[in-house]
């Protein structure tokens, strides 16, 4: 390229500019104007080509987002389904093994009257109405424990894990593990949280205890921790625990059943005493506390759980006021 062609293609248009601009302005030193001018006219230049070049960066950048994006979507949708997949795998065999317990524990009521008559029968010889009564309803009830006690057999470890993934929410399912952990002479605040009580929970010692434990052994002990149990169990309805699981509902009802045995064990023993008949030796002892019932531990154990109550219910009005304050 020559000179002039240089000259007039690359300087004319924008000299030519800058000196329209000069006339235009008139100012008093033109050079400087002019001088000026074309800086300005070269700073404009440069920012152009840089938003041009910042432009085409972004778009780059987008592009690479955009196929990252695809790619990020693709693995998301993949661990959805496969946690969904996942999911209703666990749901469908949770009911299968729920399906299966339920239908062992039909055939065990199917063959109950078998292995346990109805109708327990009290011993022979001469007794009074009321100790003929007493003996009835402890022989009855005693049937009725070891008809309860062929259920809660049947649950394994398994089972027992799966009663640890009951919701907090369900306070009459952790009311009732409580209930077995207070006839395991655990205390209130051992037992103030559905966490705590998860954290007590061990397959293999659960079930065992289950299998071995005895309501009439070690009297008075036993007596005050069973009227522990029995006074959370009045309060626990039974019907949400059907609904939640069959084994959580066996465990509620072998505990029912271990209660009115004791109760109905230690009022047979008032009726023999009390019509001069011989008892062992442990009643004896027993029945020097009578009033054991009221006794200071046990008060102690009152305070406990109306303590925790309360400030349970403080929490839950503490979490509804902030939801409300949120939905506000």
């Amino acid at each position: 390229m020559s000179e002039s062609a240089y000259l007039k293609e690359d300087l004319g248009p924008v000299l030519a500019k800058g000196l329209a601009a000069v006339a235009m302005a008139r100012p008093s030193n033109p050079a400087d104007y002019l001088a000026m001018w074309l800086l300005h006219h070269l700073q404009q230049r440069e920012r152009k080509v840089s938003e041009v070049q910042n432009l085409k960066q972004l778009e780059a950048e987008r592009e690479i987002w955009a196929k990252g994006r695809a790619q990020r979507e693709k693995i998301a949708t993949t661990i959805i389904q496969r946690e969904w997949r996942a999911h209703t795998s666990a749901v469908e065999e949770q009911r299968q093994k729920e399906a299966a317990l339920r239908d062992i524990f039909s055939q065990i009521e199917e063959s109950l009257e078998e292995k346990f008559p109805e109708e327990a029968i009290a011993e022979t010889g001469e007794k009074s109405e009321a100790e003929k009564e007493a003996e009835q309803n402890r022989l009855t009830s005693q049937v009725q424990f070891f008809r309860s006690r062929l259920f809660v057999a049947e649950l394994d470890k398994a089972h027992i894990a799966d009663v640890k993934k009951i919701p907090s929410s369900n306070t009459d399912a952790f009311q009732t593990l409580k209930c077995c952990f207070y006839a395991q002479g655990l205390r209130p605040r051992q037992l103030d949280s559905a966490d705590k009580i998860r954290a007590l929970i061990k397959p293999y010692p659960f079930t065992q205890f289950l299998a071995t434990f005895d309501p009439i052994g070690a009297p008075l002990q036993k007596k005050r921790m069973i009227s522990r149990v029995r006074r959370l169990l009045s309060k626990i309805d039974e019907d949400s625990l059907k609904v939640e699981s069959a084994a959580i509902h066996a465990i509620f009802s072998w505990l029912n059943a271990a209660v009115r045995f004791r109760a109905n064990r230690d009022e047979h023993i008032k009726v023999k005493k009390a019509a001069g008949k011989e008892v062992d030796e442990e009643f004896e002892d027993e029945e020097e506390n009578e009033e054991e019932e009221k006794d200071a531990e046990e008060e102690v154990v009152k305070a406990e759980e109306a303590e925790i109550q309360r400030r349970l219910e403080a929490e839950r009005a503490a979490e509804a006021a902030e939801e409300t304050a949120v939905e506000e």
